[in-house]
């Protein structure tokens, strides 16, 4: 009967849709292995390569080479070793001193950052002529006023002066307030 006939297309139909759903499903697993393999392949020819070429220099290089020797007197030996003693020990005492140098420096510029942080300054600018003061004073004033420190004393003296009469209203300021009075 006519009925029976759409049922049996309808099944057919269904398990077809059924079967084209499994063979895309397979298809995609089959392109998903293909390139996993296509990886591990390249992967594999590339570590293979990376051996052929490491024993390939190693068979080209033959005979390790150490450096040249050199035949020598036995007392000239010593006198060799001695002063390359010498020398390495001349190149640890420079170490050793530029380490100082540099552990000094730091300290330095910690107490100059300390002290241009929290110093008053209750001195007249007068008294800070770069003929007669120390440069860290001067350099500790530029720091608190935040200017730089480099240069002369000289330099870092007229720098200030021309930061103090720009901003006169530092002689309100308590920590600056010193260096406004008369000398």
């Amino acid at each position: 009967s006519h009925e029976e006939l759409l049922t049996e297309v309808r099944a057919l139909r269904s398990h077809i849709h059924a079967l084209t759903c499994t063979v895309q499903s397979l298809y995609a697993e089959l392109w998903a292995s293909n390139a996993h393999c296509t990886i591990s392949k390249r992967k594999c020819d590339e570590t293979q390569e990376r051996f052929n070429n490491a024993n390939k220099k190693q068979r080209c290089t033959g005979k390790v080479k150490d450096g040249p020797r050199y035949i020598t007197h036995p007392q000239l030996q010593q006198v060799f070793e001695e002063e390359d003693r010498k020398r390495m020990e001349r190149e640890q005492e420079e170490i050793r001193k530029q380490q100082e140098k540099d552990a000094e420096a730091t300290a330095r510029e910690v107490r100059l950052s300390e002290r241009a942080a929290c110093e008053v300054f209750q001195k007249p600018l007068s008294t800070y002529n770069p003929r007669s003061c120390i440069k860290e004073d001067l350099q500790i004033l530029a720091r608190a006023l935040k200017l730089p420190d480099s240069g002369t004393k000289e330099e870092i003296f007229l720098r200030i002066k021309a930061h103090l009469d720009a901003n006169a209203s530092l002689s309100q300021d308590t920590r600056f307030s010193g260096l406004f009075a008369a000398s």
